[in-house]
């Protein structure tokens, strides 16, 4: 037990002691650099990269109270998928139709994609604290 109390404090100082190194540019990835553990950074860094390579918005509804957009991805062999995103202006609700957020909790290249314009960093209701690098600062 004190081998992992040890391994996890040395896990802590190393995510607060580094700086993690951004591949595309966005300020949304040097936010996440700030703020998520090296290890969940790493996975929202892919969805970054897959962003970049693959995703664009092929259809939306007017702009209201709540825009819903279709984003189209490629995925293996040129093969297309579309993902419903909707986007409410009011509360600052984002949900895709992948569900990556509910399961894993980061957001999916598709809400990024969407969210990346009207927003200059990541909302803090989409940081779970779990992923935080002062998750274990904060009383439980």
């Amino acid at each position: 037990m004190n081998q992992q109390r040890h391994n996890l404090k040395l896990l802590e100082a190393q995510s607060h002691n580094s700086m993690l190194e951004t591949l595309f540019g966005s300020n949304w990835e040097a936010y996440a650099a700030k703020v998520y553990t090296h290890e969940v950074f790493f996975d929202f860094q892919e969805e970054v990269k897959f962003l970049v390579n693959a995703c664009s918005v092929c259809g939306y509804t007017p702009p209201d109270l709540v825009t819903n957009f279709e984003v189209s991805i490629v995925e293996d062999a040129n093969k297309r998928k579309r993902y419903a995103v909707e986007y409410n202006r009011r509360t600052m609700y984002v949900c895709c139709a992948c569900k990556l957020f509910e399961r894993k909790g980061i957001l999916c290249n598709h809400i990024i994609w969407i969210c990346s314009g009207k927003f200059k960093e990541i909302p803090e209701k989409y940081i779970m604290r779990r992923w935080s690098k002062n998750a274990l600062r904060n009383p439980v």
